[in-house]
């Protein structure tokens, strides 16, 4: 599970490599960096299909704090919104 922030969104449409029709959101983030000699923030996208999207129970939008929870492949799976006071 990963704290972000959600910077940006956009849609995107297109056809992958075996002609396919793919739809769906990318999700535009940052968050802190973690590890020796690390400071500051890094900024990541991670995209999830209109399928999966449908299927979330909240969706985040720009200027939300984040969870995230990973499938056991690394892909995004959930979100919910973040409360500080939980930590």
């Amino acid at each position: 599970m990963d704290v972000v922030n959600i910077i940006g969104m956009k849609n995107v449409n297109f056809e992958d490599n075996s002609g396919r029709r793919v739809d769906g959101t990318s999700f535009f983030f940052t968050m802190p960096m973690e590890g020796n000699g690390a400071v500051g923030q890094m900024a990541g996208k991670m995209f999830l299909t209109n399928e999966k999207c449908g299927r979330l129970n909240y969706v985040p939008r720009v200027g939300d704090t984040v969870k995230v929870y990973y499938n056991r492949y690394g892909k995004p799976e959930e979100f919910a919104l973040y409360d500080a006071e939980e930590f």
